[in-house]
This record gives C-alpha cells, sequence and structure tokens, in this order.
C-alpha cells in the first residue's frame, strides 16, 4: 500500500491542486471550472466506471425529516452527484466513501496572501479555497478507493463513493444518494479532522433577532430607547443559556472541549450616526448543540430565554422583539464503541504508526443523513483543520491528505477486504 501511495503522491497533489483552481461549486454561487467535474474525470482516469445523479430536492424533503427546505437548504439548482462503486466478490461487508467537492466563497480577495483560486505551494502545503474543507479529504477518500482496489487483490465487500456539490448549502446530494441505494454497512464523511476519528456532528440552529427601540436626538437619549442597549440584553441572556446548557447537558465526547454548546453572536447591526439614539438593531446568531439534541430543542430553549428577558421589562413587554428562524441542521454520533469505530482506530494504527484521537467533529456535516437518517454507523476522516475552514489562506498540508489516504485505505481494508 504504501509503495502505490509514494508512486502516485504528485498524482494525488495535482489532483488536489486542480479541483482548488475550481470556483465551483458555491456557495455564494460562482462561475468557472467545477470541481465535480474534475472528480469524475480523475475517477475515469483511474479507471472507476461513473454515474451522475440529479437530486430532487422537494421529494426528498416530502420523504425525510432529515431535510427541510428552508431550514437548512440555500435554494439553488439542483446539483449532481457524482458516484462510483468497486464491486466486491462477495460475503464482505459494504463501505460509502462520502465527500463533498463544494465550497464557500472566498470573501475578502485583499485579506488572501495567494490567490484563493491558485492552488499556490507555500513549502508543503498548499494554499486555496477549500484545501481543508473538505476538497483535501475528498481527493484523499477518492485516491483511498484506488489504492484499495488495486493492493487488496479483490475486495470482498462493496465499496461505494458518493461526491455532492451542495454540502456547504445544506443541499441533500448526500441523501438523494442514500435514497438512490448508495448506501452501505458503515461509511467515511471526508471532513478536516487532523487525522483524528470523529463519530458525531453538531447539531445547529440559526435565529435573526430584530430588536425595537424609541429614536431620539442623542442629547435628550433620556427620552428615547437605546435599540441596541436592548439587544445586548437577548445577547448576554443567549450567552448565559450556553453555559447553563453545557452545565446541565454534558456530552461525553463534546464536554472535553471548553465551550460544548458553541453558540455564535456573528452578527450585529444598530443604529445610523452617533447623534440619534438607535431605533432598531438586529442580531443573527449560530446556537450550536450536541449529538442527542435537536434543531427543536434549540428552538425551545432560546425562546423561552428570548421571552424572559421581554418579560422582565415594561418596555420590552409592550415591545417584544421579532424571532425568524434561519436555518436548522440535525447532528448525528455513532457510539465510540461501536466495531466501526474499532476498525477505524486499527486501521489509523496501520496507516499512521500511532493511535488516532477520538475526537468530536465542532461543526455540522452530510453525518446528519447518513448517521442520522439512515443509521449507518460513520466516522468523519481527513486532513486538514477545521479551524482553517472557511478562512483566509486556508490550506493543507500535502503529506497529511496522503496520510488521509493511507488511513482511508488501510480502513476501507479492514472493513471490506475480507469476508
Amino acid at each position: 500500500m504504501q509503495r502505490w501511495l509514494r508512486a502516485n503522491a504528485e498524482r494525488l497533489h495535482s489532483f488536489l491542486r486542480g479541483l482548488l483552481t475550481c470556483p465551483a461549486p458555491s456557495w455564494p454561487a460562482a462561475d468557472g471550472a467545477d470541481a465535480q467535474e474534475r472528480v469524475a474525470s480523475e475517477l475515469a482516469a483511474l479507471g472507476f466506471a461513473t454515474e451522475l445523479l440529479t437530486p430532487d430536492p422537494q421529494a426528498l424533503a416530502e420523504k425525510y425529516d432529515s431535510f427541510r427546505i428552508g431550514a437548512a437548504h440555500v435554494e439553488t439548482a439542483p446539483r449532481p452527484v457524482v458516484l462510483a462503486r468497486v464491486s466486491g466478490r462477495g460475503g464482505g461487508r459494504s463501505l460509502l466513501l462520502n465527500g463533498h467537492a463544494d465550497v464557500v466563497g472566498p470573501g475578502d480577495l485583499a485579506r488572501w496572501t495567494h490567490a484563493p483560486f491558485g492552488a499556490a505551494l507555500d513549502g508543503h502545503r498548499v494554499v486555496g479555497r477549500g484545501a481543508a474543507d473538505a476538497r483535501g479529504p475528498l481527493a484523499a477518500l477518492v485516491y483511498a478507493l484506488a489504492c484499495a482496489r488495486e493492493v487488496s487483490g479483490g475486495l470482498a465487500g462493496d465499496v461505494s463513493f458518493v461526491s455532492v456539490g451542495d454540502e456547504e448549502i445544506g443541499g441533500p446530494g448526500t441523501l438523494a444518494a442514500l435514497d438512490a441505494g448508495w448506501t452501505a454497512d458503515a461509511a467515511v464523511v471526508g471532513e478536516p479532522t487532523a487525522l483524528a476519528v470523529c463519530p458525531a456532528s453538531r447539531v445547529a440552529a440559526v435565529f435573526r433577532l430584530e430588536v425595537d427601540g424609541v429614536e431620539a436626538h442623542a442629547g435628550a437619549s433620556f427620552k428615547g430607547v437605546n435599540a441596541i442597549l436592548n439587544a445586548a440584553r437577548y445577547v448576554d441572556a443567549i450567552v448565559e443559556l450556553q453555559s447553563e446548557l453545557d452545565r446541565t447537558r454534558p456530552h461525553p465526547l463534546y464536554e472535553r472541549l471548553p465551550v460544548a454548546h458553541a453558540f455564535n453572536v456573528a452578527t450585529i447591526h444598530g443604529g445610523e450616526f452617533t447623534g440619534v439614539v438607535p431605533e432598531r438593531c438586529v442580531v443573527e446568531v449560530v446556537a450550536g448543540g450536541v449529538p442527542g439534541e435537536t434543531p427543536r430543542d434549540l428552538r425551545s430553549w432560546v425562546e423561552a430565554s428570548v421571552d424572559t428577558v421581554t418579560a422582565g421589562d415594561p418596555w420590552l413587554s409592550e415591545h417584544p422583539p421579532k424571532l425568524t428562524w434561519l436555518m436548522e441542521l440535525d447532528g448525528a454520533e455513532t457510539a465510540v464503541d461501536d466495531a466501526f469505530v474499532e476498525a477505524a482506530l486499527v486501521a489509523g494504527r496501520r496507516a499512521l504508526g500511532r493511535e488516532p484521537k477520538v475526537e468530536p467533529f465542532l461543526g455540522g456535516s452530510d453525518l446528519r443523513f447518513v448517521s442520522g437518517q439512515f443509521s449507518i454507523p460513520a466516522v468523519h476522516i481527513g486532513p486538514g483543520d477545521m479551524l482553517a475552514g472557511h478562512g483566509y489562506d486556508e490550506s493543507v498540508e500535502l503529506r497529511e491528505v496522503e496520510a488521509a489516504a493511507a488511513f482511508c485505505a488501510e480502513l476501507i481494508l479492514e472493513w471490506s477486504g475480507a469476508p
């Protein structure tokens, strides 16, 4: 295996760098080369037969609770799913490799040291939007599949590959593939884990709070009602809710983090200029929960917290804020003592020469479909740092991409290689 990977390392690097030159698919939508086409082309060059599947969001929303149009999905034209499969000789366990080729937009181009779609090399790292989240992990999965097929002499179980272009917009690509029969006994979801085994993903709900006030001249601010100060009271309550949930609802994987229930006060807009008491303030917040909780739970806790602040102030009681829910994302988890997690640890020891860490995944992912909806035991594995994802000068260490390919190839052999 290591010989095959060494012989094909430059080809893996070239494939990843090619993916990183593609502005599409992305959100906001971008023109230019499409990474999904590069994935299909690379698979074909490696000798795989590929298929394309176009999701039907409306039909999937009607069939499955885990996908709700308008809840997590940014509505766009359906984005094709790239599919490939290695058929086993029979008697073995099947495996699904699932990754996403889409990225978030580059943001302010002036803040990039290197062009976001230039795939520049910086020492042993490649820089570009999606290097960590999640084209690096996706490239590793493609070459893990090719490696395992070549060195195994024939796998016992089927191994399927699914690449989607809509994960970042909460789209149903992975769900569409599962619904079409691309399921398995276990799955690897490619995300940046720094080669850790991550068997869980977060639940999240995003909301907007619109808080009113009364405009007045700054010199007579006592005659107005400051919407920003009122909004700050709600922000304080949300921060306290986060702390309360961490105290009262610990999770064995996430409690090792400094903050388990990751609430992010993401944007705040209020006021027009310094001479006027602001009459309106709008705050947007991501409420993050842990597996076992639901978006409905988060909504209930946030609404109760907002209601408490409102009820405690006579003016706010008569002028309550408007709370709008913008997005929901289900979480999921596989038990750390599951047989597939144990298989991943065995494979990791073989590939890395050390014990892989078992850690929580910090974001949401399509694990919500794989494990949450279809009850398939699954883990996230991939190169790169989750904290680099979506950031400026996002990058990944090329040797770590190679290590992830080896890790996942070993896992394919461990899980599906023998009857």
